[in-house]
């Protein structure tokens, strides 16, 4: 975690739930323990109104072997592709900052851990359910902003209103000619709202995903 003072300051992680939530991630950062992703899963989404198994409906009684708790169940399925999570976590770790030349790399780890939520809570439900859960963007967002906190930028409902508002959400997004056509999805169309929004916002260049949700979710000053 490039900056630990986010686990002990309150200023700087935006309140003591933050800093609760940066000091778990920072002593627990990795996914090979599918109890503490668990609790990891449980306690990041509760804190943030954005819980994984929200919609996740009844278990599928017609697979004994399934869990009988769906956190336990995503967790399993997270610690079996935590090697690969753990290194794109790594790399991204080191970054100073969400950018166009790193975007790629932060909409794919986003992308890897959504699909294995949405694939673990729709294979958990019961098949007499009508529908299936297409999509944890916002959940993902949040969860891996603590364990890669210059990196991602969260995704939240309240924040999409502020950019709304401003005027960003209503032109499309123009993707880099580079740029994989399976990592155009919402969260990078987010990604890429908000560096043009930074734009405006912070001429002098002074910003990290922190102070920029913090602004957008209504308690932290523009910095």
């Amino acid at each position: 975690m490039p900056d630990l003072t986010w686990t002990t300051d309150l200023t700087a992680a935006g309140g003591l739930a933050n800093v609760t939530l940066y000091r778990m991630v920072a002593e627990n950062p990795t996914h090979s323990d599918s109890k503490i992703v668990a609790d990891k899963m449980l306690v990041i989404g509760r804190v943030y109104s954005a819980a994984v198994t929200r919609g996740g409906g009844k278990r599928n009684e017609e697979e004994p072997a399934l869990p009988e708790s769906l956190y336990q169940h995503l967790a399993e399925l997270v610690v079996s592709v935590g090697p690969d999570l753990d290194d794109r976590l790594r790399k991204l770790g080191t970054l100073d900052r969400v950018s166009l030349s790193n975007l790629s790399d932060i909409a794919d780890c986003h992308r890897f851990l959504a699909s294995t939520l949405v694939a673990g809570i729709n294979g958990w439900r019961s098949t007499s359910s009508n529908r299936g859960v297409h999509a944890r963007d916002s959940f993902v967002s949040k969860y891996l902003h603590f364990h890669a906190p210059q990196a991602f930028f969260i995704l939240d409902s309240i924040a999409q209103n502020e950019l709304k508002a401003d005027g960003m959400l209503r032109w499309r997004v123009r993707w880099p000619a580079d740029f994989h056509k399976m990592l155009r999805t919402p969260y990078a169309s987010y990604c890429l709202r908000l560096l043009t929004y930074i734009e405006r916002k912070y001429p002098a260049g002074v910003w990290s995903p922190r102070s920029v949700d913090g602004r957008l979710l209504g308690y932290l000053p523009y910095s």
